[in-house]
């Protein structure tokens, strides 16, 4: 990728965004592939992998596996606006499962055999695995996604490292936010009141607050199942705007509660505890999965 970006042909020669894009998205794939042929797989098997990259205003997501990344907006009002804040994801990784029809087919295609737990189908509650010999024991073990890095041996029964790419850009994104929070409220702005008693209309005349792109914030974030399982993800999001863009400067004298002082790194902190908690409380402390998250403020300026 380095490379290829400070490549002289690339910087003489004018490319097209598309061609760019192609480039780009062709180069996290090949990385991928190259991680997982190469990496050491033992003693511990694979793991899963998504990668957000940002340059200029494209954001380039590559994901394999269940951990997931996520793009979202935090929308800050206008001094002159009453709105309180809000955050929403906007965007979101797939998790690889095995039960996925594209995925299932694959797998079966190579010889695989995906395991289903009794009802799935009717409920979707239970994990679905791709099965596999292992060949230390001859037992056979069950992976629980259908693409990964470093999974050899389930790589023979249709497991493969091949991530979904797909390109977001800033600059749409907050076109986008921009009308639909600009036109509400002039819509909102524009309605019309009918006096029962009278039949007379009267026009509103709450002022219209104007969103500009100061307003709209856009953050990346990147978190294995083991936080997913256990922290909805509309929460997740919110708790890190929080450390993101709502931290206040610590005052001398005032604890960290009277402040409400909040950071990145305390705002994943708080939510790693809450899932470890879930975990304890559902497992009793017998397992608990890798729990991980990864933060990253998209803004340009």
């Amino acid at each position: 990728l380095v490379d290829y970006l400070n490549s002289k042909d690339k910087d003489e020669e004018e490319v097209d965004q598309q061609q760019r894009d192609h480039d780009i998205g062709r180069i996290l794939h090949d990385t991928f592939l190259e991680l997982d042929a190469t990496s050491p797989a033992e003693p511990s098997g694979g793991c899963t992998a998504s990668a957000v990259l940002q340059l200029g205003t494209k954001i380039y997501i590559a994901n394999a596996g269940d951990s997931r990344s996520f793009v979202a907006v935090h929308i800050t009002p206008p001094p002159q606006g009453d709105d309180n804040a809000a955050t929403a994801i906007i965007y979101g990784t797939r998790e690889d499962k095995p039960h996925l029809s594209i995925e299932r087919e694959r797998v079966e295609h190579m010889g695989g055999t995906v395991y289903l737990p009794d009802g799935f189908l009717a409920t979707g509650k239970g994990t679905t695995r791709v099965l596999y010999q292992d060949p230390m024991t001859g037992s056979t073990s069950g992976l629980a996604m259908s693409r990964s890095i470093g999974d050899w041996d389930a790589g023979a029964v249709g497991v493969v490292p091949d991530p979904l790419i797909d390109i977001l850009d800033t600059k749409e994104i907050k076109k986008k936010v921009l009308e639909k929070l600009n036109d509400a409220c002039k819509k909102d702005s524009e309605e019309v009141e009918i006096d029962p008693a009278t039949g007379e209309s009267s026009s509103s005349t709450a002022p219209c607050v104007t969103y500009t792109e100061k307003d709209v914030k856009i953050f990346a974030l990147s978190a294995t199942d083991g936080l997913l399982d256990y922290l909805p993800e509309d929460a997740i999001a919110n708790h890190v705007a929080k450390g993101l863009y709502e931290s206040t400067t610590i005052e001398q004298g005032k604890s960290d509660d009277e402040h409400g002082v909040s950071h990145p790194l305390l705002a994943c902190e708080d939510l790693i505890y809450a899932a470890a908690q879930g975990w304890q409380q559902d497992k009793g402390g017998r397992y608990r999965d890798d729990i991980a998250i990864a933060v990253a403020d998209l803004e340009l300026d």
